[in-house]
């Protein structure tokens, strides 16, 4: 390097590090402290726990539809060991669940606008997540559990949303639709049986789907691990930015899977007719099955074989 260049680029190094100092003092002077900050987030966490009451509930009313929406809370749906569903949950002044039973949908709300979402649009489900993050960071939380224990195997329609919160949904449930979405949190499938749809969808938190069967399944995520094991379906869908996609066992009739940075790996139970394209990754996959695959990435790998 010349002298020149070295005195050029030490210079803007030096007004660099004066400009961070200056940034520094000038919060400092205007009453900044990251220090405060965390001792008043701690106060503030703190409060909220003093004024929390562990509640539960139990549902009298039959039902066949369940609704579910919360802000930072996780999800645990099972089965009850009796024959009344049970609910386990935490409140405080500033989360305050609404919870009833109208025209045979059981409905748990901390957020009333999960209903209304388009479930079938999986760009939609992003774009709502991420409204939803936006609303809810500015307010204070503190992380707890909702747990549903249902009493029946069977039910037409689940749907639940929550913003950094995970869902699981284990108890070898017979459904007719199943609508799961999440900002951050992880959500996890296991022992499911749906005759109708399973639409799936998170910006950041992992999916695991475990012994699973459905008419179709529909999955969007921008950069969480999705992971399906043991599962049969007729059709299914899934849409990755940066997540990468493995299954173990699978088995799918026709799927269509995009992603842009994201590898697809994994085993399958049987051979396609596979229409794979990756601009800069590498391809393996078997061919001359019955159903079609259609695989699409930028820059991962496409790697699937017969187990």
């Amino acid at each position: 390097m010349r002298k020149g260049t070295k005195i050029v680029l030490f210079i803007g190094i030096g007004i660099l590090a004066a400009a961070v100092i200056v940034g520094v003092l000038s919060f400092a002077l205007n009453g900044f402290s990251l220090r405060r900050i965390i001792s008043n987030r701690a106060k503030e966490a703190a409060d909220i726990r003093a004024e929390e009451l562990q509640m539960s509930k139990d549902i009298t009313e039959d039902f066949a539809n369940i609704e579910i929406g919360t802000v930072f809370d996780d999800v645990i749906l099972e089965r009850s060991s009796d024959d009344f569903c049970h609910l386990k949950y935490t409140e405080s002044p500033y989360h305050l669940y609404k919870i009833s039973v109208e025209g045979g949908t059981l409905k748990i709300k901390q957020d009333d606008d999960v209903a209304e979402w388009d479930w079938k649009n999986l760009k939609d489900i992003l774009k709502n997540l991420k409204e939803e993050l936006g609303k809810a960071v500015s307010s204070g939380f503190v992380r707890h559990d909702l747990v549903i224990s249902l009493p029946k195997e069977s039910y037409e329609r689940i749907t639940a949303a929550t913003v950094s919160g995970d869902i699981d949904v284990c108890g070898k449930f017979l459904l007719g639709e199943l609508e799961m979405a999440t900002v951050s949190g992880d959500m996890k499938i296991e022992q499911m049986t749906a005759s109708g749809t399973i639409a799936l969808a998170t910006t950041s938190g992992k999916i695991k789907v475990d012994g699973t069967r459905s008419g179709k399944m529909l999955i969007a995520a921008t950069s969480g691990e999705i992971r399906i094991e043991k599962t049969i379906l007729t059709d299914g869908e899934i849409v990755s930015v940066s997540g990468d996609v493995a299954f173990e066992e699978f088995e799918a009739e026709t799927m269509k899977i995009k992603t842009t940075s994201g590898s697809v790996t994994g085993n399958i139970c049987s051979a396609k007719e596979f229409h794979a394209a990756s601009a800069s990754g590498d391809i393996r996959v078997p061919d001359g099955g019955i159903g079609i695959w259609k695989v699409e990435t930028i820059s991962g790998d496409i790697n699937l074989v017969v187990k």
